[in-house]
């Protein structure tokens, strides 16, 4: 399951986390975090400005671990794998392999798809042929 399926599950039950409940974004941050499988770390900010400091200050401190360093990984390796930047999902799940790639090669407008025969073929057409017409 993703983040958004676990925030669903967790609020149909009604669990809640310190009084709140769970969004995607909560749920998110305690899949990436170090700290469940006994790796938690200090001074990742600076507390005047708030910026992110350098990986080579920060302080590493050994806690009870909840989950095991490999089924971090794993979890890891799932999130990293169903990243939309790495493999958009309109790319992937759609019907139109090249939408937002073809252009027409007169008015250089989108083609998109088409269909005739009541659905039976599928084409790519000049989306300004179809709204403007032919001409």
């Amino acid at each position: 399951m993703g983040a958004k399926a676990i925030t669903c599950r967790l609020t149909e039950r009604g669990l809640t986390r310190r009084g709140v409940r769970f969004s995607t974004g909560s749920v998110y941050g305690i899949l990436t975090d170090s700290t469940y499988y006994g790796q938690h770390y200090f001074n990742r900010r600076d507390s005047r400005t708030g910026e992110p400091r350098p990986p080579s200050q920060w302080v590493g401190v050994q806690v009870p671990p909840i989950i095991d360093e490999i089924t971090f990984n794993e979890v890891q390796a799932l999130l990293q794998s169903r990243n939309p930047k790495r493999t958009p999902p309109r790319v992937v799940n759609g019907p139109t392999f090249l939408a937002g790639l073809a252009r027409c090669g007169c008015c250089g407008a989108a083609m998109i798809q088409n269909t005739g025969k009541g659905g039976l073929y599928r084409y790519y057409c000049c989306s300004s042929k179809l709204k403007k017409g032919p001409s």
